[in-house]
């Protein structure tokens, strides 16, 4: 009898246990649920937060500036500071032209004097005298340096005006690669807004599906979590596209929001790779302005030489004098020529140095 009671408390005792068992799994498979329910609310609340913001109207208004790639070449030859250099040095040696010039061309001077003489000093001392003088010089030959200086600011003229060129082109291919970034990213913008269109669309098939139990809660889940992605890649190919605007504004001088146009891009010329360096070394403009500086080299040597070599130049003279008292042997009016002749002996070691 006693067996028999014990038997059925212990069955008792375990079929009790097993429906604690149940009991506990039940209530863990709720609250697993109810986070799960919990998460997949809270992501697509933030989902659709992002969404929001990355589908922001994007397009440029109609009152925004519309540049072209030609419009962004002019500002930036215009605003570049670096072009106002070159040309300030290419007024320089547009000025050495003439410098050098004057030294080949004649010279002509006028000197005059009067003097006031203190009375009762001599009596052979006037009481006052004046004088006025023309003076005429015309260089005839310096050892070659005259000749010399005038070639090499022509060439040092023609040297700045391929370097003001060789700027603008430097300045033109900046401009260019800017400008094609930000047509690159504005693509880039719309190639991942559509990708971000797409995901959302799988995510709302996925959840319809799901709701009817066609797929399971991971299909969900896989899609919700490629629409993040979608998103992320949308915002970063907006902020890319705010940097590369913001780099073509610096460069081309412009404040205001603006809009590029896509421009008419014509293709290349089939031809060989020697056609190619054979164009370059004749258009290159920094290469043919290192051409002519070498030729200005050159040229100096000549012009260093040219100091130990004899010089001849011309010189005629005109005078008029006048004072009063006139002497006996006063002469008013005398005029002379004469060629001079200069060779430097020594000058301390200066022309060698040169």
């Amino acid at each position: 009898m006693n067996k028999t009671t014990g038997g059925r408390g212990q069955r008792t005792g375990i079929r009790r246990q097993k429906s604690e068992d149940r009991k506990m799994r039940s209530y863990e498979d709720k609250k697993i649920k109810l986070l799960n329910f919990l998460f997949s609310q809270l992501l697509k609340f933030s989902s659709l937060l992002l969404t929001v913001y990355c589908l922001m109207p994007t397009e440029v208004h109609a009152e925004d500036k519309v540049i072209t790639l030609s419009d962004a070449w002019r500002s930036a030859i215009a605003s570049y500071e670096t072009i106002m250099l070159s040309q300030e040095d290419l007024f320089q040696a547009e000025k050495g032209i003439d410098k050098a010039l004057s030294q080949i061309l004649p010279s002509l001077t006028a000197d005059a004097d009067y003097t006031q003489y203190s009375e009762g000093v001599s009596s052979v001392q006037p009481e006052n005298s004046s004088s006025f003088s023309l003076k005429l010089t015309q260089p005839l030959y310096s050892g070659g340096k005259e000749w010399s200086l005038w070639r090499q600011a022509k060439k040092k003229t023609e040297a700045n005006k391929r370097s003001l060129e060789a700027t603008k082109e430097k300045i033109m291919l900046n401009v260019a690669q800017a400008y094609y970034a930000v047509l690159k990213a504005e693509k880039t913008v719309e190639i991942k807004e559509a990708a971000l269109k797409r995901a959302m669309e799988q995510r709302r098939v996925a959840s319809a599906r799901f709701q009817v139990g066609e797929v399971t809660k991971s299909v969900v889940l896989r899609a919700e979590a490629e629409v993040a992605g979608a998103e992320a890649e949308h915002a970063n190919a907006k902020k890319d596209l705010l940097v590369a605007k913001d780099k073509l504004a610096r460069l081309i001088g412009v404040l205001e929001d603006f809009k590029v146009s896509d421009p008419n891009i014509q293709p290349l010329p089939d031809t060989n790779l020697d056609t190619w360096t054979s164009l370059s070394l004749e258009k290159r403009q920094d290469y043919m302005q290192s051409k002519i500086e070498e030729e200005v080299a050159e040229e100096g040597i000549n012009y260093a030489f040219g100091n130990f070599l004899p010089s001849f130049k011309l010189e005629g003279v005109y005078t008029k004098r006048d004072q009063d008292p006139k002497t006996f042997l006063f002469n008013d009016e005398s005029m002379f020529a004469g060629v001079i002749f200069t060779y430097p002996l020594f000058e301390g070691g200066l022309r060698k140095a040169e």
